[in-house]
């Protein structure tokens, strides 16, 4: 079976090729630079795994991308642009474009290549603040102004799956909305070193819950979905939510340094207490690897 991954080279893509290789699957890679994710997975390489370039937004690849499917019985969508300056002017709209305008051409070419299964990355982030309230699949993506530039191309997107129940053509499709990622190469790095610098500032009390989950659990999830999902699923992958402030200050004695200070002046960020038991109870995952580093993970302690 021949699984092609749109995003290989990404956070999720890096996870996720070796353990669809480990699990005996072809994988094709949909890479923006081949050179690149020949050099990244340079253990590997044909007829396991293979690479093809192409840009999700170039002009004409509706023309050719249903050749590059040909062949494949799943397609992962694994492709995002996350901005690095998330406050800049326009800084989503690339991530938008991908969302809206690169899955829908995944999608159109998946059905024209008779592809069987087709998989989402999502996230539970578009979810809106919840509080201390449990959020589960049924919850609606947030429509709120503040974070419509964010959460209102997930909801085009997610909606677009459920355009493969009217084409007439049997295919398998699911949603993961996954959780904040953490592990090797995510954002937990970066706020690692922010924690052992003493930059990291807890905004209001810290109680908002973050539902985080490791790259490679979750990983792990796309792997079983390709195997045993059931048609039109949508799952939460994430582990156990934990509230954000007890999250970094168990980061910070991790590492020996001192617990981020609050500051109260700044209103606190969205929270996010979503439950992961659908995707424990019908797809059989649950996280492995879990959310706290391990000690080569740290870095290096703070002095």
């Amino acid at each position: 079976m021949r699984v092609a991954v749109e995003g290989a080279t990404g956070v999720l893509g890096r996870a996720l090729l070796p353990q669809l290789l480990a699990a005996g699957y072809d994988v094709l890679g949909l890479v923006r630079d081949k050179r690149r994710a020949e050099r990244l997975f340079a253990q590997f390489g044909p007829p396991e795994l293979d690479f093809e370039e192409l840009d999700l937004l170039e002009r004409g690849l509706e023309a050719r991308l249903p050749a590059i499917l040909t062949g494949s019985d799943v397609v992962i969508q694994a492709a995002t642009a996350i901005p690095a300056d998330p406050c800049a002017p326009g800084a989503w709209d690339l991530n938008t474009r991908v969302r809206i305008r690169g899955t829908g051409r995944l999608q159109r070419a998946a059905l024209e290549a008779n592809v069987r299964t087709f998989l989402l990355q999502s996230v539970v982030m578009a979810y809106p603040d919840g509080g201390d309230r449990w959020l589960d699949e049924s919850t609606p993506i947030d429509s709120s102004t503040g974070r419509r530039h964010i959460t209102h191309p997930v909801a085009i997107m997610e909606s677009m799956m459920y355009l493969f129940q009217r084409q007439g053509k049997p295919i398998r499709w699911c949603i993961l909305k996954g959780g904040l990622f953490v592990g090797p190469g995510t954002g937990q790095e970066r706020l690692l070193e922010r924690i052992r610098s003493g930059e990291e500032v807890i905004p209001g009390d810290g109680r908002n819950f973050v539902s985080l989950v490791n790259v490679q659990d979750a990983a792990a999830a796309y792997v079983t979905a390709v195997q045993r999902t059931e048609p039109g699923s949508v799952f939460n992958i994430c582990d156990e939510p934990i509230r954000y402030g007890d999250y970094v200050d168990r980061l910070a004695e991790m590492i020996h340094a001192p617990q981020p200070l609050r500051d109260s002046s700044k209103a606190s960020p969205p929270s996010w207490r979503c439950t992961n038991q659908r995707a424990r109870e019908r797809l059989n995952w649950s996280p492995a690897r879990g959310i706290w580093p391990r000690v080569s993970e740290t870095v290096g302690d703070a002095k």
